[in-house]
């Protein structure tokens, strides 16, 4: 569709084995426990796969639920993914010359992907298991050697990937095991297979294991159309926030964003949003329940349920389910479910003051209390009359 002339190339190059993964690769995505996941997992038998399958998902890896087939389709159609590319059609890349073997590696055994000599010793005990297992060959089988791997580069993905694993300390720093331990990835929806097939695949070849979730959320139009500089409607963040306010904007990306459907920005449906439920619902909740003529010395008391009206219970009931509902959405990453919750018990909240009118109880009490005191005014003036006579 793009106009250009399509050339076939065939080339050389390094492939990882998916397909030898398949298996602890299905088990991570259905969420098993990691200490399940062998890097050392063989292909298994056609029951034993349609038993994995069928069980049922409570945790997925994958994170909306909804992706999950996509992944699934993958995992199983992908049978390996090169890793390296020629040097002679890539102009820039990491050299794969870096990478020492300690000795050349024999055709049709599918050998791994040789080490970094400089921290083989730092590496997990099952990275060298990997390597003689072997879960990497050449494309056409032939003999992996020094001088092939200095006609490849790392192949960019393979490369970019791992800066996950360094960023936590990987491989020297003493609690590098602890803070990978609970890793969650948050990606765009277009990059889910590097992320949910590739990377899990790479780390089990290593020994290592895979990330805990990966959130794959999916993209934003503008005005209903899909961003492009081309087009020139790019939405520029600074600018957006300049003019809405970096919490109006943080606001309006979680309660419009979202993980399965795209949401859609608009200068005015920011706007609206800012007027319609933060000014409206948020503020008008704030300005009566702050007022001075309910609050004047602008404290919170604690209030006891026992005298409490039966609307007042009500609204109570509907606040604590709120916060269990708002868990449930943030820990699946739902901002939208979860905002949306918070901003219907603003509602409910704002129309028990509707109905409880509190600030007219507030000016009956006022007016009682001044009327006490002018009645105890002028039983004081009378006394005194009383006693200035007597004397």
């Amino acid at each position: 569709s793009s106009g250009h002339e399509v050339h076939w190339v065939e080339e050389h190059h390094v492939v990882f084995r998916i397909a030898a993964l398949a298996q602890p690769l299905l088990r991570w995505l259905l969420h098993s426990s990691p200490s399940s996941l062998s890097s050392s997992s063989s292909s298994s038998s056609s029951s034993s796969s349609s038993s994995s399958s069928s069980s049922p998902i409570s945790h997925p890896a994958v994170i909306p639920p909804q992706r999950l087939n996509v992944v699934r389709r993958d995992m199983h159609a992908l049978r390996s993914v090169s890793v390296t590319r020629e040097r002679e059609r890539v102009r820039w890349g990491i050299s794969c010359a870096s990478f020492a073997c300690d000795e050349d590696l024999p055709d049709k055994g599918g050998h791994a992907l040789p080490h970094l000599s400089p921290h083989a010793e730092e590496l997990p005990g099952r990275l060298k298991e990997a390597k003689k297992e072997g879960r990497m060959e050449s494309k056409d089988g032939a003999t992996i050697t020094r001088a092939f791997l200095s006609s490849q580069l790392v192949y960019v993905w393979f490369d970019a990937l791992t800066n996950y694993l360094t960023a936590v300390g990987f491989p020297r720093a003493p609690d590098w095991q602890e803070r990978w331990q609970h890793v969650t990835h948050v990606v765009g929806k277009d990059i889910l297979r590097f992320h949910a097939v590739y990377w899990p695949a790479f780390l089990m070849g290593a020994g290592l294991p895979p990330p805990t979730r990966v959130v794959a959320h999916a993209h934003w139009t503008h005005e209903r159309s899909k961003m492009s500089k081309s087009r020139g409607n790019v939405v520029g963040a600074l600018e957006a926030c300049e003019q809405h306010g970096v919490d109006v904007l943080r606001y309006f990306l979680l309660r419009d964003g979202g993980l399965v459907d795209d949401g859609d920005f608009s200068h005015a449906a920011v706007s609206g949003r800012s007027n319609g439920e933060l000014s409206n619902v948020l503020g008008n909740l704030l300005t009566r329940a702050c007022a001075l003529s309910l609050c004047p010395a602008r404290t919170v008391r604690v209030v006891r349920y026992g005298g409490a009206s039966p609307a007042a219970l009500a609204a109570l009931a509907h606040a604590h389910h709120t916060l269990d509902e708002v868990e449930s959405a943030f820990e699946g990453f739902e901002f939208r479910r979860g905002l949306i919750a918070v901003t219907e018990c603003l509602r409910r909240c704002n129309e028990y003051f509707d109905d409880a009118q509190p600030w007219v109880l507030a000016r009956t009490i006022r007016e009682a209390k001044a009327a006490a005191e002018e009645g105890d005014g002028a039983g004081t003036r009378k006394e005194r009359e009383r006693a200035s006579e007597a004397g």
